[in-house]
């Protein structure tokens, strides 16, 4: 074989694009892995495609251009074509000039690689990054509001309690006052009502941060269905005709509360795609099916505005694209984050003016897996007055706590982990402790294994509170011991059940 047929061997099999190309954009040769690589069936059909109209941005053939004629080559230039099909695709490109023996362009030649995919594994990789950065962040925001909200909490629903016993007082001797007071503690309990709106806003960053594990893992899906759209259905109603069709399911592997959350966001996404007044002219169908042997489909779909092809790849990202109607925020991201961990698949489809449908995939549940059997609580317990350790590093939250239990329990606030070692290594004694985990100087965790070495019989006494932002340390550790658990804000009724379930009961309820 001939050096010139070596060559040509090489320009047929090298698994490279490689071309030839006057500055008019004419091929004047190109190799069978450039052909494919751009869609072509043949060269004798790709020579007779300009190949300035293979460019989707004519900016970018401009600086391809413009580079090579300044510099006389050019390396690593990434750039986006048309494939013959219509389909986009990268292409990274090394190139050179040649010129005649006047100095003048006769043509540019070059070699090109396909790093599409590449493209799409870096954009994913970034995508992963950008959302795990909003997650610490999340978390983060999370942990300093749900502070403040704890003590928010504790103490109005201590004033609307000292109000309720205010108005039994004034009932039968001031009627006016009573009034005042009734009207004073129903201001109270609307605030309540607000804290709570706000604590389900943070519970969602901290969802999106991380998926709460807690509950139980498996839920009647028609029963979900049931009970978002009931949640929901005076907000679909002013725009569309709501149907479902349900067919008979299996129980899914996540969460009732977690589904639910998830279904409602989807029906509400869905009816803010809906301008209002038009009942009879949109739907919205819930549909419930099995997708196989061990998967579960739950679609929502709408007959609303739909959504660009360039909107809909940005549609769970937090802050992404939502109907106008309904803001922005973090609702499909949080949806999205819930769905994953519970091992299912949350995808859309979208036609702008046509509509939009939400396709949920989770797994089957687990067969074994059993509902945990409800407390036998028989004869209700009442608790003994306890001595009870608060440890927390934001002053105001160990205030309102003492200031709620004191009526019926002796209550001692540290300011630190460090402060309460020290009543500790002193004598004292608790019934129950009340830790924060994530403190400056000694942390929750450190509190736990410092006691476990000085006062061993105190350890099973202590538990956890927490704003939900924990260190991977941290993280690790509380999934490790067997210590009750309480996030914030903490509302007074889950507090006293606590410690009526962990206090030795004093008597039986008659």
């Amino acid at each position: 074989m001939s050096r010139a047929d070596r060559y040509r061997d090489l320009f047929e099999h090298l698994p490279i694009g490689i071309y030839q190309v006057t500055p008019a954009g004419v091929f004047l040769d190109a190799n069978p892995t450039l052909v494919s690589i751009l869609g072509y069936s043949s060269w004798e059909e790709m020579r007779e495609v300009n190949a300035a109209s293979l460019c989707i941005d004519p900016r970018e053939r401009l600086r391809w251009r413009e580079t090579l004629e300044r510099e006389g080559h050019l390396t690593h230039f990434e750039t986006r074509k048309r494939r013959k099909d219509g389909a986009t695709i990268w292409l990274r490109e090394h190139a050179r000039v040649v010129k005649n023996a006047h100095g003048e362009i006769k043509y540019f030649e070059g070699a090109v690689v396909d790093v599409t995919q590449q493209r799409q594994v870096e954009a994913s990789l970034v995508q992963a990054e950008r959302l795990a950065s909003v997650g610490y962040l999340a978390a983060g925001v999370a942990h300093e509001i749900n502070n403040p909200l704890s003590y928010l909490t504790t103490n109005v629903e201590f004033a609307s309690r000292v109000l309720t016993q205010c108005e039994t007082l004034f009932a039968g001797a001031d009627a006016e006052m009573a009034e005042a007071v009734g009207e004073a503690r129903a201001a109270l309990n609307e605030t309540l009502e607000g804290i709570a709106r706000v604590a389900q806003v943070v519970s969602d960053l901290k969802t999106f941060a991380r998926p709460d594990e807690s509950g139980a893992k498996t839920t009647d899906p028609k029963s979900a269905v049931d009970t978002a759209v009931a949640i929901v259905q005076n907000e679909i109603r002013h725009r569309a005709r709501l149907s479902r069709e349900l067919a008979p399911c299996a129980n899914v592997g996540i969460g009732s509360q977690r589904l639910v959350q998830v279904l409602v966001n989807l029906l509400l996404f869905a009816a803010h795609s809906i301008p209002e007044g038009y009942t009879e002219s949109h739907d919205v169908v819930v549909r419930l099916r099995h997708a196989s042997s061990k998967l579960i489909e739950i679609s929502v779909s709408d007959t609303g505005a739909g959504y660009e092809p360039d909107a809909l790849q940005h549609l769970f990202e937090p802050f992404g694209p939502a109907p106008t109607s309904s803001g922005i925020g973090l609702g499909l991201a949080v949806c999205h984050s819930i769905v994953t961990h519970a091992g299912g698949s949350l995808t859309v489809e979208s036609e702008l003016d046509r509509g939009t449908t939400f396709r949920l995939l989770l797994p089957v549940a687990d067969a074994a897996v059993k509902s945990l059997p409800a407390r036998t609580t028989g004869e209700p317990r009442v608790a003994k007055r306890s001595r009870i350790l608060v440890i927390d590093d934001e002053p105001l939250i160990g205030r309102a706590l003492k200031r709620n239990l004191r009526g019926d329990h002796e209550v001692t606030v540290a300011r630190d982990a460090r402060e309460a070692l020290r009543l500790l290594l002193q004598g004292l004694s608790f019934d129950l402790i009340l830790c924060d985990v994530m403190m400056p100087g000694m942390s929750g965790v450190d509190f736990h294994l410092a006691l476990s070495q000085y006062r061993p019989e105190l350890v099973e006494r202590v538990v956890f509170i927490t704003g939900g932002a924990f260190t991977p340390r941290a993280e690790q550790f509380l999934e490790s011991v067997p210590n009750r658990r309480l996030t914030k804000p903490i509302a007074e009724e889950t507090l006293r059940q606590l410690i009526g379930e962990l206090v030795v009961p004093v008597a039986t309820a008659s």
